[in-house]
Order: structure tokens, then sequence, then C-alpha cells
């Protein structure tokens, strides 16, 4: 199983604080932000803005971003097997 040290823990935060998230480069977690800010808009004028219709709403905006962020890495992940096993029939 997967096994994270405290050591590994404690570096990977100080160099998320020393460069956090790149603003110029292609980043998944910018994108799934992005994704977030564009369906939160459109998502608020669907639902009332009663407390049932924002958290009918959040749940909504949270089914939406888990689908489509594990949908993309599905597909990549398939992808990439897909090509791993081409790779291996051709040699």
């Amino acid at each position: 199983m997967f096994e994270i040290s405290l050591t590994s823990l404690a570096l990977g935060c100080l160099l998320d604080l020393v460069f956090g998230d790149p603003y110029r480069l292609p980043h998944p977690i910018r994108w799934i932000g992005t994704l977030i800010a564009e369906l939160e808009t459109r998502i608020r004028g669907c639902f009332p803005g009663t407390p049932r219709g924002e958290l009918s709403g959040g749940a909504v905006l949270v089914t939406l971003v888990l689908l489509v962020s594990g949908g993309v890495s599905a597909a990549v992940h398939l992808g990439a097997g897909v090509w791993e096993l081409e790779l291996r029939r051709t040699r």
C-alpha cells in the first residue's frame, strides 16, 4: 500500500507554499478551478437563492465537477493503457 512519511508531507507542503499553482502554465488544478467558477455561475441561475436551492445547486456542482474531472482522468489513464498495449504489440 501507499505510505506517506511525515517528512515527505512536510516537504510537499513547503514546496506548495513556495511555488503554489503555476499561473502561466497549463495545470489540472487551474482547469478544475475554472470549471468550478464557470459552472457555479450557470448553476446559480438555475436554482433559487433559498438555503435549499443553494444546497441543491452545490450538490449538482460537486457532482458535475467530480464527473468531469474523474472522466478526464479515466480517459487519460485508459488512453495511456491503450497506447502502452499498442507499443508492446509493435515490438
